[in-house]
């Protein structure tokens, strides 16, 4: 990689899922809108994003970080 920050490698990922998350609720604001019949989309959506961030948060904490967060150690440490 260019930049070797941690940091802004993290901001530049939420700032991803932020605009991937925006752009969703357009379009179930859209399909709302020709069909309110689906007006489950929204929610189904929203788990399945938040399903997505769960898996991500534990492959970044497990293999990119390699940090033991299942340990009370990780929890409990500065």
């Amino acid at each position: 990689t260019l930049f070797k920050s941690k940091t802004l490698w993290v901001d530049g990922m939420a700032g991803i899922i932020g605009s991937i998350e925006g752009i969703l609720i357009s379009i179930c604001t859209l399909i709302y809108m020709v069909d309110a019949e689906v007006w489950w989309i929204d929610d189904v959506l929203s788990l399945v994003m938040a399903l997505f961030l769960s898996i991500f948060a534990v492959y970044t904490l497990n293999t990119l970080a390699a940090h033991e967060w299942w340990k009370i150690a990780f929890w409990i440490d500065p």
